[in-house]
């Protein structure tokens, strides 16, 4: 089983009761405990990102999501699938943020970045919030992205 001891893991985003069973299901080693905290959806990400190191975000498909420039503007290191837009702009970070998508790989991968030298480490939410200043309404490619840009904007 997986435990988070002292650490803390909130879980953001869509949390239903069928969503929470099938993740249960489907992930066995994972049991509900005090660590892992899932509030669902919330108003203001902000307190969250300020507890976090890391944002894990195993995505299918995303075009782009917000939550990765909003975990990059507030410091946080973003690890994603290989299946998820934003790699581009992660592996400016670090190439090794981009993960396949295999539970495996992300773990290993996640592993890998604790035990990178404390030097890289550290020099790594600098590079997020220096990158994802680069996205602003007025440099969206896309008119209807700005509306989302300007949300994340208010965050960093």
């Amino acid at each position: 089983m997986i435990t988070f001891g002292t650490s803390f893991l909130p879980w953001i985003g869509l949390w239903a009761g069928p969503v929470r069973g099938l993740v249960f299901r489907q992930a066995p080693r994972i049991k509900e405990q005090p660590g892992l905290n899932a509030p669902g959806s919330v108003a203001d990400i902000r307190p969250y990102l300020a507890q976090a190191s890391v944002l894990i975000h195993p995505g299918r498909g995303d075009a782009f999501p917000v939550v990765v420039l909003e975990s990059m503007l507030a410091g946080v290191v973003p690890f994603l699938s290989e299946w998820t837009g934003a790699l581009s702009i992660v592996r400016e970070i670090d190439p090794g943020l981009v993960v396949p998508l295999d539970a495996e790989k992300f773990a290993e991968q996640i592993s890998s970045f604790w035990s990178a030298a404390p030097e890289h480490r550290q020099a790594l939410p600098g590079k997020c919030k220096t990158i994802a200043k680069q996205f602003t309404a007025k440099t969206a490619a896309q008119p209807s992205l700005r509306p989302f840009i300007e949300r994340v904007a208010a965050i960093g």
